[in-house]
């Protein structure tokens, strides 16, 4: 069975490859470290409201520790960066895996050559979809329990 190539209308009204990691690097270096290799490719730069909460509870709360606190942008993608994550959104609208794949890759190369990532102890790839209609109708699911 060949998949298709593109959904129509595509329900994906974002998609996002996010990578969990530990590093040497301290916490406030890992940005800078990251952006000077993705500057070119995503210029954009903004600060996370994430970095108005004080440093000593962002650093001791293990849900905060992977949340990202700076995102750049090349105007259609995203990466998102923390101390111990980083990211690669689609927020404009998903253009397909081909395409969303290879920003991956690209943008992961680079930061790979860096060798800051010493350990991967999360990856994930998660899709956000919007239904103009009541899929909750067509659905037909059924759950068994051994």
């Amino acid at each position: 069975m060949q998949l298709p190539k593109k959904i129509s209308p595509c329900p994906i009204i974002d998609a996002i490859f996010e990578i969990r990691f530990i590093t040497d690097l301290p916490a406030e270096a890992v940005f800078g470290v990251f952006y000077n290799v993705l500057k070119e490719r995503f210029p954009n730069v903004e600060k996370l409201p994430l970095l108005q909460v004080p440093e000593q509870i962002r650093s001791n709360d293990p849900e905060l520790k992977v949340k990202p606190h700076f995102r750049l942008s090349d105007g259609f993608y995203k990466i998102q960066i923390g101390p111990n994550v980083f990211s690669v959104t689609s927020p404009n609208g998903y253009n397909g895996w081909s395409k969303f794949s290879d920003t991956i890759l690209s943008a992961f190369m680079m930061v790979s050559k860096l060798n800051a990532i010493k350990e991967v102890f999360r990856i994930g790839l998660r899709y956000i979809n919007f239904f103009e209609l009541d899929i909750y109708k067509q659905i037909n699911l059924q759950i068994l329990l051994n």
